[in-house]
């Protein structure tokens, strides 16, 4: 089981190009480790499929979710209005706009890094 737990990660690591940290708040251990039995036998598309699913908003509101924080009290402890919590949460704003310090409140208020809520991010590869 772990060792198809570890394949599928790093099956998503690449697929997703999020960092690992970030791959953990879309699909933590637990639940990863609750869906072997129902897709261990599958293809890794299906993984891929249903990480995207549920992804199907931004890195935020996966976060978000996760902490279990409201946009209101996100918006209090960052001094970011709740219009532009909701429009990154909800993609219809590029949080990779965002100003790097509203982007450092926000990875301090939900106590993640900030590369966390980028999607998309290019990691340099070595050779």
């Amino acid at each position: 089981m772990f060792g198809w737990i570890g394949n599928i990660y790093l099956h998503l690591f690449l697929s997703l190009e999020i960092t690992f940290e970030a791959l953990f708040f879309v699909i933590p251990i637990k639940e990863m480790m609750s869906l072997y039995h129902l897709y261990h036998e599958m293809d890794n598309r299906r993984m891929l499929e249903y990480a995207k699913d549920v992804m199907s908003h931004s890195l935020l509101d996966v976060v978000m979710k996760r902490k279990k924080i409201s946009n209101k009290e996100l918006s209090l402890k960052t001094n970011i209005s709740v219009s532009t919590i909701n429009a990154l949460r909800y993609d219809k704003g590029d949080i990779n706009k965002l100003e790097a310090s509203k982007l450092l409140s926000l990875s301090r208020a939900l106590k993640t890094k900030m590369e966390t809520l980028l999607p998309n991010i290019h990691l340099e590869k070595s050779i």
